[in-house]
Protein backbone atom coordinates (compact mmCIF):
# COMPACT_ATOMS: atom_id res chain seq x y z
CA UNK A 1 0.00 0.00 0.00
CA UNK A 2 3.14 1.85 0.79
CA UNK A 3 4.13 1.99 -2.67
CA UNK A 4 0.50 2.94 -4.04
CA UNK A 5 0.59 6.03 -2.04
CA UNK A 6 4.55 6.68 -2.97
CA UNK A 7 3.75 6.73 -6.71
CA UNK A 8 0.33 8.32 -6.43
CA UNK A 9 1.95 11.04 -5.20
CA UNK A 10 5.03 11.05 -7.27
CA UNK A 11 7.73 10.85 -4.58
CA UNK A 12 9.15 7.56 -5.41
CA UNK A 13 12.57 7.56 -6.92
CA UNK A 14 12.89 4.70 -10.04
CA UNK A 15 15.44 2.18 -8.30
CA UNK A 16 13.52 2.44 -4.73
CA UNK A 17 10.19 1.67 -6.87
CA UNK A 18 12.10 -1.82 -8.68
CA UNK A 19 13.29 -2.67 -5.49
CA UNK A 20 10.02 -2.27 -3.51
CA UNK A 21 8.50 -4.16 -6.72
CA UNK A 22 10.62 -6.82 -6.75
CA UNK A 23 9.98 -7.27 -3.12
CA UNK A 24 6.27 -6.91 -3.22
CA UNK A 25 6.07 -9.84 -6.29
CA UNK A 26 8.53 -12.05 -3.93
CA UNK A 27 6.31 -11.76 -0.98
CA UNK A 28 2.95 -12.36 -3.11
CA UNK A 29 4.76 -15.60 -4.54
CA UNK A 30 5.23 -17.07 -1.07
CA UNK A 31 2.27 -15.90 1.01
CA UNK A 32 0.07 -17.20 -1.83
CA UNK A 33 1.92 -20.75 -2.17
CA UNK A 34 1.66 -20.86 1.53
CA UNK A 35 -2.11 -20.25 0.78
CA UNK A 36 -2.68 -22.60 -1.51
CA UNK A 37 -0.55 -25.28 0.37
CA UNK A 38 -2.31 -24.83 3.57
CA UNK A 39 -5.76 -24.88 1.68
CA UNK A 40 -5.66 -27.81 -0.67
CA UNK A 41 -7.16 -30.69 0.74
CA UNK A 42 -6.98 -29.73 4.48
CA UNK A 43 -3.48 -28.80 4.45
CA UNK A 44 -0.03 -31.10 4.78
CA UNK A 45 -0.50 -32.79 7.49
CA UNK A 46 -4.24 -34.17 6.62
CA UNK A 47 -2.62 -34.87 3.04
CA UNK A 48 0.05 -37.03 4.48
CA UNK A 49 -1.03 -38.77 7.31
CA UNK A 50 -4.27 -41.54 6.17
CA UNK A 51 -7.55 -41.47 8.11
CA UNK A 52 -6.94 -37.03 8.75
CA UNK A 53 -9.56 -35.07 6.92
CA UNK A 54 -9.85 -38.20 4.07
CA UNK A 55 -12.93 -36.53 2.35
CA UNK A 56 -11.30 -33.07 2.34
CA UNK A 57 -12.17 -31.73 -0.95
CA UNK A 58 -9.40 -30.59 -3.56
CA UNK A 59 -8.92 -27.68 -4.44
CA UNK A 60 -6.04 -28.70 -7.21
CA UNK A 61 -5.60 -30.90 -9.81
CA UNK A 62 -2.43 -31.86 -10.79
CA UNK A 63 -1.23 -33.24 -13.79
CA UNK A 64 0.51 -36.23 -11.94
CA UNK A 65 -2.83 -37.02 -10.47
CA UNK A 66 -3.97 -38.08 -14.11
CA UNK A 67 -1.43 -41.09 -14.27
CA UNK A 68 -3.46 -43.87 -12.56
CA UNK A 69 0.11 -45.58 -12.35
CA UNK A 70 2.23 -43.07 -10.83
CA UNK A 71 -0.02 -41.47 -8.64
CA UNK A 72 0.17 -43.58 -5.80
CA UNK A 73 4.26 -43.21 -5.82
CA UNK A 74 3.75 -39.17 -6.25
CA UNK A 75 2.68 -36.60 -3.49
CA UNK A 76 1.99 -32.99 -3.81
CA UNK A 77 4.47 -30.75 -2.06
CA UNK A 78 5.04 -27.87 -1.22
CA UNK A 79 7.24 -26.36 -4.14
CA UNK A 80 4.26 -27.99 -6.17
CA UNK A 81 1.89 -24.80 -4.47
CA UNK A 82 5.01 -22.40 -4.93
CA UNK A 83 5.31 -23.24 -8.70
CA UNK A 84 1.41 -22.84 -8.92
CA UNK A 85 1.89 -19.57 -7.37
CA UNK A 86 4.82 -18.36 -9.43
CA UNK A 87 3.17 -19.42 -12.80
CA UNK A 88 0.35 -17.17 -11.43
CA UNK A 89 2.28 -13.98 -11.06
CA UNK A 90 4.10 -14.51 -14.22
CA UNK A 91 1.38 -15.71 -16.48
CA UNK A 92 -1.64 -14.68 -14.62
CA UNK A 93 -2.85 -17.90 -14.94
CA UNK A 94 -1.96 -21.59 -13.52
CA UNK A 95 -0.14 -23.40 -16.13
CA UNK A 96 0.06 -27.01 -14.74
CA UNK A 97 -2.34 -27.50 -11.49
CA UNK A 98 -6.05 -26.22 -12.66
CA UNK A 99 -7.78 -24.64 -9.68
CA UNK A 100 -10.99 -26.90 -8.81
CA UNK A 101 -13.58 -25.21 -6.15
CA UNK A 102 -14.66 -21.25 -6.04
CA UNK A 103 -11.98 -20.71 -3.12
CA UNK A 104 -9.02 -21.99 -5.05
CA UNK A 105 -10.33 -19.95 -8.11
CA UNK A 106 -11.27 -16.76 -5.99
CA UNK A 107 -7.60 -17.22 -4.09
CA UNK A 108 -5.65 -17.67 -8.00
CA UNK A 109 -8.09 -14.78 -9.32
CA UNK A 110 -6.82 -12.68 -6.88
CA UNK A 111 -3.15 -13.14 -7.05
CA UNK A 112 -3.47 -12.65 -10.36
CA UNK A 113 -5.34 -9.58 -10.36
CA UNK A 114 -2.16 -8.12 -7.64
CA UNK A 115 0.33 -9.25 -9.88
CA UNK A 116 -1.46 -7.18 -12.92
CA UNK A 117 -1.55 -3.68 -10.69
CA UNK A 118 1.92 -4.28 -9.44
CA UNK A 119 2.85 -4.43 -13.17
CA UNK A 120 0.69 -1.50 -13.95
CA UNK A 121 1.96 1.01 -11.24
CA UNK A 122 5.39 -0.17 -11.86
CA UNK A 123 5.19 0.50 -15.60
CA UNK A 124 2.83 3.60 -14.84
CA UNK A 125 5.84 4.62 -13.09
CA UNK A 126 8.54 3.93 -14.82
CA UNK A 127 6.87 6.20 -18.12
CA UNK A 128 6.81 8.70 -16.02
CA UNK A 129 9.79 8.60 -14.70
CA UNK A 130 11.34 8.36 -18.33
CA UNK A 131 9.08 11.52 -19.57
CA UNK A 132 9.80 13.43 -16.39
CA UNK A 133 13.77 12.79 -16.93
CA UNK A 134 13.30 14.12 -20.30
CA UNK A 135 11.62 17.23 -19.26
CA UNK A 136 13.97 17.96 -17.00
CA UNK A 137 16.77 17.51 -19.26
CA UNK A 138 14.92 19.69 -21.84
CA UNK A 139 14.60 22.20 -18.97
CA UNK A 140 18.04 22.56 -18.38
CA UNK A 141 19.30 22.87 -21.87
CA UNK A 142 17.12 25.50 -22.58
CA UNK A 143 18.87 26.69 -18.97
CA UNK A 144 21.93 26.01 -20.14
CA UNK A 145 21.08 27.98 -23.59
CA UNK A 146 19.64 30.95 -22.13
CA UNK A 147 22.69 31.46 -20.52
CA UNK A 148 25.09 31.30 -23.09
CA UNK A 149 22.59 33.61 -24.76
CA UNK A 150 23.39 36.56 -22.26
CA UNK A 151 26.97 35.88 -21.78
CA UNK A 152 27.69 36.07 -25.59
CA UNK A 153 27.00 39.54 -26.21
CA UNK A 154 29.36 40.15 -23.25
CA UNK A 155 32.41 38.06 -24.99
CA UNK A 156 31.90 40.32 -28.03
CA UNK A 157 32.50 43.06 -25.97
CA UNK A 158 35.47 41.76 -24.57
CA UNK A 159 36.66 40.62 -27.65
CA UNK A 160 35.70 44.19 -29.32
CA UNK A 161 37.94 45.76 -26.45
CA UNK A 162 40.88 43.48 -26.33
CA UNK A 163 41.10 43.58 -30.34
CA UNK A 164 40.92 47.73 -29.85
CA UNK A 165 43.64 47.51 -26.98
CA UNK A 166 46.07 45.52 -29.03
Amino acid sequence: MLLVVELIQGRAQGPVVLLTALVVWITNVIAFSLVDWKLDRGGPVARRVEGINDNARQDFRFPQQDNPTGFKAWQVGYLDYAYISLTNMMASSPTDAMPLTVRAKGFIAYQAFTGFVLLALVISRAVNIHTWSSQLHSQHDDVQNQQLARKAPLRRRRQTLSARSS
